[in-house]
Order: C-alpha cells, then structure tokens, then sequence
C-alpha cells in the first residue's frame, strides 16, 4: 500500500470513528431524561451575580443541510439577545439580511432594505421557538419541561448538553428535536433537527454584554428604553 493510500485511508477511518461518536453521544442524551436537580444546578449556574438579566451579543454561524441540496447552506453574522423582549439574527454573509423576533411579531429586512412584518400569532411554532431560545439564553433551562421532554448529560467542568422534544404534535409536524450544548453560562451550539429531515446547526462565540449599537427602531420594537 502506498504511503499516500495510507493516509486517505487512515483520514477515512478516522472520520468514521468521529462520525460514529457524534451519533453516540446524541442518542446517548436521548436516553438520559433530565433531573430536576441537574436543571436547577444548571439554572443557578446561569442566574450567578444575576447576569442573565443583561442584553446579550454574540457571532454566529449556521451550518444548514437540506435534503434536497447536495451542499449546505452557510450564513453568518451577529447575534442579540433581549431577555424577556425578544430576539434578533443579524446576518452580514452571505448577504445581509436581519430577522427581529419579539413579543408581538416577526420582522425580516433584506439587503435592499425591504421589510416584512409577521404577527405572532399566525407562526405559533416559531413563537413557541422564540420562547425557547429566550428560556435558554435567559437562564431559564426549568422552563423548557412546559413545551418539551427534556433530557440532559453533563460534561467535564461545566460543560452540558440538553436535548429536547416536543409534546405537542403541532410543534413535532415542523420540529422533531433540537440539540443544545453549552458551557458555564453560555450556550455554544444549537441544533435543530426538523421533521422533514432537514437540519440547522448554530455556533455561538464570543459572548459579551450589548456593546455594539443598534437600530433606533428596534427600540420600540422590543420595547426598550434608548
């Protein structure tokens, strides 16, 4: 066998290895139904020094496959996190796009800065998402058990993972489960898995405190005082 063959091979191999623990570790939290003492560990690991109140920031890329396309969709840009008011994905690649989520409604804005405006009510499963996600970043994660079976496994140090089901079958004909990992406080990575088998996993970094400026209409979106 050639040195080259060797190598391709043992990059195969090693891949598989990878490929077949990622698999693993995922139905091995499936199968550990959360405690309520591990979600109260974690809720006071997140509510330390009460820093879970403040206005959040982070990056984000979002790896999404579509079964329908031979290669993933990627996008990236910033995140914000309101606790309590909402939301907002503000993506800079591959082209510039912004998506506000609050209370109310759904507000999208494209490169050439066109906007659409979606009541909440009329997506019930992505408020229910919303919800979700305000629960994670807010550090709620107790507050999941309204919408979701909950399972969760810690990891070395601080690290965790929860995943999460829905009960409800409105939620679960668009959602079949969602993947979520963290450590300390900050939520790293979200993946969600949907029932049509297309998937969507988001990396967080660098977590801080808002200390970028945003829009003045945001403020009355959100509810915020300037």
């Amino acid at each position: 066998m050639s040195t080259r063959i060797f190598f391709v091979a043992l990059s195969l191999l090693l891949s598989l290895r990878a490929h077949a623990q990622m698999a693993g570790e995922e139905a091995g939290l499936f199968e550990s139904p959360a405690k309520s003492e591990a979600l109260l560990e974690l809720h006071q690991l997140f509510t330390r020094d009460g820093k879970n109140t403040e206005n959040l920031q982070a990056t984000f890329q979002q790896t999404r496959t579509i079964t329908m396309l031979s290669r993933p969709l990627i996008s990236s840009g910033q995140f914000y996190f309101f606790p309590g008011k909402g939301l907002c994905w503000d993506t800079s690649k591959p082209f510039r796009s912004t998506t506000l989520i609050t209370r109310r409604e759904i507000i999208t804005s494209n490169s050439r800065g066109e906007k659409t405006r979606i009541p909440q009510h009329k997506v019930p499963q992505l408020a229910s998402l919303m919800q979700t996600m305000d629960n994670l970043f807010s550090g709620s994660p107790d507050g999941l058990q309204n919408e979701f079976d909950v399972f969760m496994q810690k990891h070395d140090g601080n690290g965790w993972a929860l995943g999460l089901v829905p009960k409800k079958k409105t939620f679960r004909k668009m959602i079949s489960r969602i993947r979520i990992e963290g450590l300390g406080r900050h939520v790293n990575s979200f993946t969600l898995e949907e029932a049509s088998g297309d998937r969507a996993h988001i990396t967080f970094a660098h977590h801080q405190p808002l200390v970028s400026s945003i829009p003045k209409e945001w403020y009355a979106a959100l509810d915020l005082q300037p």
